[in-house]
């Protein structure tokens, strides 16, 4: 049974930290495959700030794709305009019976996940692995935690925080005149 990595997000813009966190999980040895799903719609009302989807999905093919053949880049929220995590996942779990799955979360996430739709359901047909991120506390005993990076902050202004973003994807945005 193939061990299937779930790592979504709204990539507004990918960033070094998700590079390194698609590296660790691409290296860990863990994983089959590590399907990137960008979001499509986003639940917490973030939507005002995300770009067009295909600007975002290039973007994550860019960024994702030369790090390692194990990452698939899978729109699925596209496809079926799913708007929750669990209604992709449920959707995943029907599509794909024989495989194994692995939903990737950042440290955060544990804290706010009372707020999440149906997320007891989705840590039943799932499991999930936490990936520490610097400043955040909980009570999870991680290995270690990635740097803090956050896609807000570096949309606030593209040329000072060039520094934590991958080259090509610089170039995109500027060309393309994003954010």
């Amino acid at each position: 049974m193939s061990n299937i990595a779930i790592f979504g997000g709204s990539f507004n813009p990918p960033h070094i930290g998700h590079q390194m966190m698609l590296a660790y999980l691409s290296w860990s040895g863990k994983f089959d495959k590590i399907w990137v799903n960008p979001v499509y719609h986003h639940y917490f009302q973030k939507d005002r700030f995300l770009i067009d989807f295909e600007h975002r999905l290039e973007m994550v093919k860019i960024a994702f794709e030369k790090i390692s053949p194990l990452i698939q880049i899978n729109p699925i929220d596209r496809d079926n305009e799913f708007s929750k995590t669990f209604d992709a996942v449920a959707f995943i779990k029907e599509k794909y019976p024989n495989y194994s799955f692995t939903l990737i979360l950042g440290e955060d996430n544990y804290l706010s996940k009372d707020k999440w739709y149906r997320f007891s359901e989705v840590e039943s047909m799932v499991s999930i692995l936490y990936l520490g991120r610097e400043g955040v506390e909980s009570e999870l005993k991680l290995p270690f935690k990635f740097p803090s990076i956050s896609s807000t902050k570096i949309r606030e202004n593209i040329d000072e925080n060039r520094e934590l973003l991958d080259f090509d994807i610089y170039n995109y945005i500027k060309k393309n005149e994003l954010y």
